[in-house]
């Protein structure tokens, strides 16, 4: 099925024209997909045929193959894995520095869900891990993914406890229009 999931459209229809404003603006957008696998393909063929995902692949949008907890791979190759496993991975999944380059060296960031408790979540506390140096960390709950809401007030609480502070879905467009 090909179209607006009706418990997201409201929320797609923002996330697209927040994008498209950030690219006017010239702000730096990342989008991650997990690793290829068939069902990660068929995903990415659906929403390149719907045109409200159309500014994910804008040429300044830089996609990075995430694992399946939307998180960059270690560097080092597993010992009891083989070289050319280890090829096939890093060739669809980027690796903690490869990330970290594409990344570069940001004061600030915005993460757009996914799935607000899960892996929006993971991300930012790998930001905290990895990148402490962003000073100015937000995300947009408005654009968040809830899946089960009794997670929501724990994942908020763990969120503001590492400097992630919600931003509002206005807020976030004058920010990345500046």
């Amino acid at each position: 099925m090909i179209g607006e999931i009706e418990d997201y459209a409201n929320r797609d229809r923002r996330l697209s024209d927040f994008v498209k404003r950030a690219i006017t603006h010239s702000y730096p957008i990342m989008c991650h997909e997990r690793s290829k696998s068939f069902c990660s393909m068929l995903e990415g063929v659906a929403l390149q045929c719907d045109d409200l995902f159309e500014p994910l692949f804008n040429p300044h949008v830089v996609w990075v193959g995430t694992d399946t907890h939307g998180l960059p791979i270690q560097d080092d190759k597993p010992e009891d894995m083989s070289d050319e496993a280890w090829e096939i991975i890093t060739e669809t999944t980027v690796t903690h520095t490869k990330f970290s380059s594409k990344m570069g060296n940001p004061n600030e960031a915005i993460v757009i869900g996914g799935e607000y408790s899960r892996c929006e979540r993971n991300f930012m506390k790998y930001i905290e891990t990895f990148h402490s140096r962003i000073e100015r960390r937000f995300y947009i709950p408005e654009l968040s993914v809830i899946v089960d809401e009794e997670l929501v007030e724990g994942t908020t609480k763990e969120l503001g406890e590492i400097g992630f502070k919600p931003l509002s879905y206005e807020s976030a467009l004058k920010m990345v229009s500046s």
